[in-house]
C-alpha cells in the first residue's frame, strides 16, 4: 500500500475522498477516478493538497502534512 492509498483510506475510499473534495473550476466535486489516477501514479498534486488537508479537517480525519508526500527512503 503507497502513502496515497493511505491517504484514501482515513477517508473512507475514492469515493468517499473524491465527495469531500472540490476540483479547481467553479467548485464541482472531483470525480473518483482523478483520486483512482491519484493511486495508481503514486502521488498526489501538490496543488490539491491544501484542500485534501481542508477536507480531513473538517471531517476530523487525523491526516498530517507529511502523508500527502511520498517518503523518502
Amino acid at each position: 500500500m503507497n502513502h496515497v492509498e493511505k491517504v484514501v483510506k482515513k477517508f473512507g475510499g475514492t469515493a468517499a475522498m473524491a465527495a469531500s473534495l472540490t476540483n479547481d473550476n467553479g467548485g464541482r466535486l472531483t470525480p473518483r477516478t482523478v483520486v483512482e489516477h491519484w493511486i495508481r501514479r503514486g502521488r498526489i498534486p501538490a496543488h490539491r493538497q491544501v484542500a485534501i488537508l481542508k477536507a480531513a479537517a473538517a471531517r476530523r480525519i487525523r491526516l498530517r502534512p507529511g502523508e500527502l508526500v511520498e517518503p523518502v527512503e
